[in-house]
């Protein structure tokens, strides 16, 4: 069985960058690799784009380690959350947000309804997600992510958003080369 495959997975997460992560995972797993270890640094992303990732890194048939490098929120930390076993870096942020805070409001009374739905569904889909891969349940989720706020490491390990706090975002010794995969929209 070869060595466990480490990706670096930085920038906005939208559909070039899944597909990136895709086809490395896709490689990897093709030469029967069946650990990966990827390291979180992501800032803005799509919805969807996130819940694709999610999907295939936990039914991919292989054992993920994310390992959160700072902050993401819980959008693009639906990559982070895909992990069987995650890790966070002392100093790390899980931010909290929802569809609406970022819509565009100069729009017609027709445009905000429809965003207000897709804001809603999608804070649900996020939640759903979330609740999955921790301890809160669906309303403590949908009321976290409705909060607009982050929490640090420790509050990640309590709620079980991070299986581990470490003051060293990698295992001692997995000094290994990491695969890159960058957005260039960041």
């Amino acid at each position: 069985m070869p060595d466990p495959s480490w990706l670096l997975v930085y920038g906005n997460l939208y559909d070039g960058l899944f597909q990136d992560l895709f086809n490395r995972v896709e490689s990897e797993l093709r030469r029967d690799c069946r650990t990966f270890h990827i390291g979180v640094a992501t800032e803005a992303a799509n919805t969807y784009s996130s819940l694709r990732c999610y999907n295939y890194l936990r039914g991919c048939g292989a054992t993920i380690h994310t390992h959160l490098l700072g902050a993401t929120d819980n959008i693009g930390g639906m990559l982070f959350l895909a992990g069987h076993h995650r890790r966070v870096f002392t100093y790390s942020i899980f931010g909290f947000v929802d569809g609406w805070s970022s819509s565009n409001i100069n729009a017609d009374e027709r445009e905000i309804r429809e965003l207000a739905n897709s804001s809603a569904e999608s804070t649900r889909l996020m939640a759903r997600v979330l609740a999955n891969s921790s301890k809160l349940d669906i309303a403590g989720a949908e009321a976290q992510i409705r909060s607009q706020r982050g929490i640090d490491a420790t509050s990640m390990y309590e709620y079980g958003i991070a299986t581990e706090v470490s003051d060293d975002p990698f295992p001692a010794g997995d000094n290994q080369p990491f695969w890159i995969i960058h957005s260039e929209d960041s």
